[in-house]
């Protein structure tokens, strides 16, 4: 056989076998499709239940978070309860792009966040997150202040966390503010958040092999985990877990010098009685040991005080929309407690 065969024969062999793998990556992809993260599933399902519009539209797949915002979204302002403004191009709750390299002079805090920081019932302008900003660039001394909602309907801390270390720091923040503590405490199946990551990171393939479906399925049925037998419902995060991954989000800020601040975001119920739930009980722990700005306060703004305050002149009605989203005003006030707390600390920074 000459060397021009054994050339052309190698060639042949080659492209049969890219034609064989492409079709078998084909068929694979018809007949078994990627199928939902299973929190996801769960995400979607709950809202279908709930609601008639279809907001899985509004979400896609993310193998760090289980899920976040699509780009580009908008609805009509009269939708419900999700409306207007719903993304940017890079998935967050902002009318524009957040460009990685700052001004010398803007100062930008990132508000990671559940549907209260996203602002389940509002418009865009109307959430505290685009108040705060309003407020510290009007007030005095006014700065360059660039406020980011980086709120997702569903999430928990776990995911803000994986947000935050995977997308939030590339937009070099100065400041992290962190309201959670509701989804933690829904009770979906047997398995923690950190659980299922560890989940998909067992059985999703290395680099590049991840985006080829044939991998993909080789892969999971080599390294699916074998989960050992847990309880048929227990809440997404327990008080232990919040706490830890609250100390995470810390350490890893503080490796950059990122400084952060606890917005306790408070139910109806925290305002009807003396009532704090477990998970605002660790919040309160943890801001007591960390300091934002000047002076000796704790790192957190008292969501709970400053609408049991309101609450004395305004009805329940007027505050919230459900138990756990609060209405315009309450995010009003939510917002004027931010801009007192926060800006110490960006006149601090001024005179460095």
């Amino acid at each position: 056989m000459t060397r021009r065969e054994m050339l052309a024969r190698t060639g042949l062999a080659v492209g049969a076998t890219g034609v064989a793998a492409g079709l078998a990556e084909v068929l694979a992809r018809l007949l078994a499709p990627e199928p939902p993260i299973l929190r996801s599933a769960i995400f979607t399902d709950n809202i279908a239940e709930h609601y008639s519009m279809r907001f899985d539209e509004l979400f896609v797949r993310d193998r760090d978070a289980f899920w976040r915002l699509a780009p580009r979204k908008r609805l009509p302002d009269d939708a419900w309860p999700l409306r207007g403004l719903i993304s940017n191009g890079q998935g967050l709750r902002e009318d524009h792009e957040i460009a990685e390299r700052k001004a010398e002079d803007e100062i930008r805090i990132l508000f990671l966040g559940d549907s209260c920081t996203f602002g389940y019932g509002l418009l865009h302008g109307q959430t505290f997150v685009e108040l705060t900003e309003r407020l510290l660039r009007d007030g005095p001394g006014g700065r360059a202040v660039d406020c980011v909602n980086g709120g997702v309907p569903g999430y928990t801390l776990f995911q803000g966390l994986r947000l935050l270390e995977t997308r939030g720091f590339a937009y070099r923040p100065d400041a992290v503010v962190l309201s959670f503590g509701w989804n933690e405490l829904a009770e979906r199946d047997g398995a923690s958040d950190l659980t299922h990551h560890e989940e998909l990171r067992e059985t999703t393939p290395p680099g590049p092999l991840a985006m080829s479906r044939v991998c993909e399925l080789a892969w999971r049925a080599w390294r699916r985990p074998e989960r050992p037998d847990a309880v048929a419902r227990r809440p997404r995060l327990v008080p232990h877990e919040f706490r830890t991954i609250l100390e995470r989000v810390a350490a890893a800020a503080d490796r950059r010098g990122i400084d952060v601040l606890l917005l306790i975001w408070p139910s109806s119920e925290n305002l009807r009685e003396s009532y704090i739930t477990p998970l605002q009980r660790e919040q309160y722990r943890f801001a007591a040991s960390r300091r934002f700005g000047p002076g000796d306060l704790p790192a957190a703004v008292d969501g709970v005080a400053v609408l049991r305050e309101a609450a004395r002149n305004v009805p329940l009605a007027e505050l919230y929309i459900d138990p756990i989203h609060a209405a315009p005003r309450a995010h009003r006030a939510l917002a004027e407690a931010l801009a007192l707390r926060i800006g110490p600390w960006l006149l601090a920074r001024s005179e460095r």
